[in-house]
């Protein structure tokens, strides 16, 4: 995976540039903000929404452990929280 090291701006050349900083993330740049040399702030582009449809269909199509799990889609639902079945546990002791 090839991944770009994120350009760092000092606060104080954030500031002054703050209209290009943005052009920049509108580009899909993503900006780490220092001050004293370490991050203080992340600039990124928002995130896609999330489309509930599709992630339904995946999380429908999880398999469930034993007695694990069921109800949560149902619940999650009708919650508007997303809950992903436990992870598969190794052999009970």
């Amino acid at each position: 995976m090839n991944v770009e090291p994120r350009r760092r701006v000092d606060l104080a050349e954030a500031k002054a540039h703050l209209g290009e900083l943005v052009s920049s993330v509108e580009e899909g740049e993503t900006v780490d903000i220092t001050k004293l040399s370490k991050p203080v702030a992340t600039v990124s582009p928002p995130m896609p929404p999330i489309d509930r449809a599709a992630l339904q269909r995946v999380t429908d199509s999880m398999p469930y452990g034993e007695g694990e799990g069921e109800g949560d889609a149902e619940q999650a639902a009708d919650g508007g929280q997303v809950r992903v079945p436990p992870a598969t546990r190794g052999p009970k002791s």
